[in-house]
């Protein structure tokens, strides 16, 4: 593709899947026009505490064996500004999911959904308070 060919580059949901990021927010830069060029990218954010951060990506690889890393904010702007794009605007939103169903989607071996099941339940305070994890009965919600 040309270079300053692109009017928007979009991601949606797979930021968190690539092997090099880097390289996908250099080659994203690369081909958005100069003025009015947009990349959207929409991901899971990590938290920018870093033991809930690597509890976060811990689960998310053991859940998903093709996650590599969910970004902190921090490191989505140093990606950007290391491409020379600037943030003109972003919004945080948060998911809720049902632990049965977000382990189902992934096709999570059973006894990967064990030990996961076993992790939210005993989960630090601070990862309870960062991601609202609640177990009712069984049924286990987070965001």
């Amino acid at each position: 593709m040309a270079t300053r060919s692109v009017d928007v580059v979009t991601s949606r949901q797979a930021a968190h899947h690539f092997d090099d990021i880097n390289a996908a927010v250099q080659e994203s830069a690369r081909v958005l026009k100069k003025r009015w060029g947009y990349m959207i990218a929409i991901d899971p954010l990590a938290p920018a505490s870093p033991a809930v951060d690597t509890w976060m990506n811990e689960v998310e690889v053991r859940r998903d064996p093709t996650h590599v890393r969910d970004r902190t904010m921090d490191e989505w702007l140093a990606l950007l500004d290391t491409a020379g794009l600037t943030l003109d605007d972003y919004r945080i939103t948060k998911v809720y999911l049902e632990f049965d169903d977000w382990v189902k989607r992934s096709a999570t071996p059973q006894k990967g959904i064990d030990r996961l099941r076993r992790d939210f339940i005993e989960a630090a305070p601070e990862v309870v308070s960062a991601f609202n994890i609640e177990n009712v009965n069984g049924m286990i919600t987070f965001h």
